[in-house]
């Protein structure tokens, strides 16, 4: 059986990929992503949409969990430079426990945010033009210099636009597949939901997944 930890499991973006793992199989320690206590609220409330489901597990610390092959990190983005820095903060907190969990595959759900308000060109570097945009690149980085120092078999940095709960649906899906993907390393995946599918700024996603994307 799998075991997998989804920082930001019980968020507004988390709690569906939490659901798809626990369909599939997958045990799950959710770690709270929350900095408010309307976030908390909303967090208690998902939580109940589990029930007793046995694969489900919510944790306090990084430190209580066993074991997780599998690491999601979800929710990571605020607008509040003090908040971005707890994040950091729990983020570095999951990592410092990434041997003694045995993890071998971490996802990063980032934003295409970064491209600013330009249609984004995949062959160029990112040139981030808003504060949202500039807030996303630094916690790339900061993700990327963390999975360089632990070394997993494969990590993933997932940008997505996430503007209909459809997209919210098929980024759920690509996040539960992807542990499966045969790569190696670091490899960053766009989903663009104003693309179709099958085209050159999804592609990387369709070819990972393949027929199942």
């Amino acid at each position: 059986m799998r075991h997998a930890l989804v920082f930001g499991g019980l968020s507004s973006c988390g709690y569906r990929i939490t659901e798809t793992l626990l369909n599939r199989g997958t045990t799950v320690y959710t770690l709270s992503s929350a900095l408010t206590a309307a976030e908390r609220e909303l967090e208690e409330e998902r939580s109940l949409f589990f029930g007793r489901n046995a694969l489900f597990h919510r944790a306090e610390k990084a430190t209580t969990i066993p074991r997780a092959e599998i690491v999601y990190l979800l929710d990571m983005l605020r607008a509040d430079p003090k908040a971005q820095l707890q994040l950091e903060a729990r983020m570095a907190a999951v990592f410092e426990q990434a041997d003694r969990l045995a993890t071998r595959f971490f996802f990063y759900l980032s934003s295409t945010a970064i491209y600013g308000g330009r249609t984004p060109d995949l062959r160029q570097q990112v040139l981030p033009e808003t504060p949202e945009g500039f807030m996303t690149n630094q916690m790339e980085l900061f993700f990327i210099e963390h999975v360089k120092n632990v070394r997993p078999e494969k990590a993933i940095i997932f940008r997505t636009d996430q503007a209909t709960e459809k997209s919210d649906d098929q980024v759920c899906r690509f996040a539960a597949q992807l542990p499966d993907a045969s790569f190696s390393g670091i490899e960053v995946v766009h989903f663009f939901t104003n693309q179709p599918k099958a085209s050159a700024m999804n592609q990387k996603i369709v070819q990972l997944i393949g027929e199942h994307a």
